[in-house]
């Protein structure tokens, strides 16, 4: 399967935002996963999944936070990095890309909201 643009995009700019990232390709299952972390952002890493399903770009998120970190705390500063960073790539490289937050299993952005 071909590695398409918008993951490597997106990939640079999280970068750029500063983020330490360690990068991997499932080439089979057309996926980017970067396991990421953020001292300014974060209190914990994060992995990060790229990937298209049924028409839609998709982004899930899965934190790793300690068990000492409360599970909406987790949630509510994934959602705000989620957010964050969407309004900046998505005003710059106009795409519309899912949002997923994969240890709750609840979607980051509206579905019904992303025309596909």
């Amino acid at each position: 399967m071909e590695f398409t643009h918008w993951k490597r995009r997106l990939q640079d700019h999280f970068e750029q935002m500063g983020f330490d990232l360690r990068i991997e390709r499932l080439a089979m299952q057309d996926i980017l996963k970067l396991e990421a972390t953020h001292g300014a952002f974060l209190f914990f890493p994060i992995t990060i999944h790229l990937y298209e399903r049924m028409g839609w770009q998709m982004i899930a998120i899965e934190s790793h936070h300690p068990a000492e970190v409360d599970d909406l705390f987790a949630e509510a500063q994934v959602q705000s990095l989620f957010q964050m960073t969407m309004m900046t790539f998505e005003e710059e490289e106009r795409e519309l890309i899912l949002g997923f937050y994969s240890n709750t299993g609840r979607y980051l952005t509206d579905p019904a909201s992303h025309p596909r």
